[in-house]
């Protein structure tokens, strides 16, 4: 059924059903003896909670069978990291700048393992940035490139990859001395920080993206780099009943489920 016709019957029928309360509650009054009008009005309600029933009911079906194609996810979870370290990043006089590309695909990487990741590396980001500082952070798409047996690149037509950067303008030097892990180089940190993004570079390993840093030639900005691959399927999820509707709806989703 289509999803317009279906908050339409939901709103009719609640238009419906607050009428017939209403109705109820004031001719409770007027019946001539106080328990013929409490028990009227208790059937009344008795049959309504029967179709509020037979309406969560069917708005669990749609919650359950209704597949959402998934647009602009990474940048949504970025904004939502920000959100959640904002406190942080506030504390620290820490100036934040987006630069997102419009109608970025999605990436095979789950959701959640990419909300760990983003919260990882806004907490290496807190705690290497001196008061002050300017990060900013950038998505992109680009043609997967890849090198041929004499080296030479060669653009692989198969899909996408996602480019995540995180740029440092202004980080504290502590040490220019690196240390190799895992085959990417870190800068020499405290090693709880150094832990944390190993843990990145694992997640995005396994979903066989790379993570590198790189440095301008001034040495005053610093990147992180993600490159993910994108997905080449239709993504799709399944939303709860809050995510499918509007605003509108949701307010009388809430009065009835």
């Amino acid at each position: 059924m289509d999803r317009s016709l279906c908050i339409d019957l939901i709103h009719r029928t609640k238009s419906v059903l607050e009428a017939i309360q209403s109705q109820a509650q004031d001719s409770r009054e007027k019946f001539s003896d106080r328990e013929s009008g409490d028990s009227y009005c208790r059937v009344v309600m008795e049959e309504i909670e029967k179709i509020e029933l037979l309406l969560n009911g069917f708005l669990n079906y749609i919650k359950s069978t209704t597949p959402v194609v998934k647009r602009n996810t990474v940048n949504t979870l970025i904004e939502e990291a920000l959100k959640k370290h904002q406190p942080q990043l506030d504390e620290r006089k820490i100036r934040i700048f987006r630069k997102f590309e419009k109608g970025l695909p999605e990436t095979i990487v789950p959701d959640e393992q990419m909300i760990f990741i983003l919260d990882t590396v806004l907490q290496y980001a807190t705690a290497s940035l001196s008061s002050g500082s300017n990060l900013e952070i950038s998505t992109r798409s680009s043609d997967h490139v890849s090198e041929d047996a004499e080296g030479q690149s060669v653009l692989r037509k198969a899909g996408k990859h996602l480019d995540i950067s995180f740029s440092f303008t202004d980080y504290q030097r502590r040490s220019e001395q690196r240390v190799k892990a895992y085959g990417l180089s870190f800068p020499q940190r405290e090693g709880l920080l150094d832990l944390l993004l190993r843990l990145v570079l694992a997640i995005v390993e396994r979903n066989q993206g790379t993570m590198e840093f790189e440095t301008d030639q001034a040495k005053t900005k610093r990147s992180l780099v993600l490159k993910l691959p994108a997905e080449r399927r239709t993504a799709v999820h399944y939303a709860l009943i809050d995510e499918q509707f509007s605003p509108s709806d949701r307010d009388l989703l809430r009065q009835r489920v």
